[in-house]
């Protein structure tokens, strides 16, 4: 019996639209057209102006993440001398990428289009 209320408190989880696509684009190299042929075909991309600006805190969630990885990127070009300008191959906080990644399914988005989720695009590919 106490299991029995215990499902019906549970609120329903949210769909999870998978992640169909990676664009790693930047700004200004073509992303507007991708988003809108991926529109034509019925799919949703995360381009900046779609997904971080307009999709209720997703904004917080890459501001999280930067403060989290912006600093272990200041060490690493201070002890290589190296320059961080590219986030390629860098490894984010796994708990925080997963909200971000979670963020993107439960929102319905199908595609990435540019940046900022298209300077992560090996950690997407290998999850």
């Amino acid at each position: 019996q106490q299991q029995d209320s215990q499902q019906h408190s549970q609120s329903p989880k949210p769909h999870k639209q998978p992640l169909l696509l990676i664009g790693a684009g930047y700004g200004r190299t073509g992303t507007d057209s991708w988003v809108a042929a991926l529109e034509r075909l019925g799919l949703q991309s995360y381009h900046m102006a779609h997904g971080v600006w307009k999709t209720p805190g997703h904004l917080e969630l890459w501001e999280q993440l930067a403060e989290r990885l912006l600093p272990l990127l200041e060490e690493e070009q201070r002890s290589k001398n190296s320059s961080f300008s590219r986030f390629h191959g860098r490894t984010p906080p796994e708990a925080q990428f997963d909200q971000i990644i979670d963020g993107l399914a439960t929102a319905g988005f199908h595609a990435t289009a540019d940046v900022p989720a298209g300077l992560f695009f090996l950690d997407f590919v290998h999850r």
